[in-house]
């Protein structure tokens, strides 16, 4: 395919990722394993931009009746992200960030770093996602309830380690 996409796939590689380059495309395919499940991973190198488009999903299907409280719950807690964005679609959410890679692989070392966000981010915010979907619960109530079990487990959200995948 390209130098770009064989350099992330090797940063991605050295860093403990285990990514598999979709067929003629510019697409690796990993995994983040993370505390409330694991989700598929995503980078997408955009080759003439020298950049790479992070995402970790999961397949939650949104019913219409949920989808406005399943909004403003996303939305709310993207004002409180400092990196990386949810977003939804009406069969996924996502949890997206971009790394700029440059033309010489010196940001390789920000790929492993951008999947591990993405995917702590998507983990963090996943017991709100399905509090939403399978329950009556109002967008703040499950943004607090995200917050509340955050601090009962002392965790930050992590900015590397663990959860590398397959």
């Amino acid at each position: 395919m390209s130098n770009l996409v064989d350099s992330a796939e090797s940063a991605l590689t050295r860093q403990g990722w285990k990514p598999q380059r979709l067929p003629d495309s510019p697409i690796l395919l990993t995994a983040y394993h993370g505390q409330n499940g694991s989700y598929e991973c995503l980078c997408v190198v955009d080759e003439p931009k020298g950049t790479a488009l992070c995402t970790a999903s999961v397949l939650v299907p949104c019913p219409p009746d949920k989808r406005s409280t399943m909004l403003a719950f996303l939305n709310a807690a993207n004002l409180a992200l400092d990196a990386g964005s949810l977003e939804m679609h009406p069969e996924w959410i996502r949890a997206r960030t971009a790394v700029d890679l440059g033309t010489d692989g010196a940001a390789d070392g920000l790929l492993g770093q951008a999947m591990q966000q993405v995917g702590a981010l998507l983990d963090r915010y996943v017991p709100g996602i399905a509090a939403i979907r399978n329950t009556s619960i109002g967008a703040e109530a499950a943004l607090a309830l995200v917050e509340h079990r955050q601090r009962a487990l002392g965790e930050a959200l992590p900015a590397h380690g663990g959860g590398q995948g397959s």
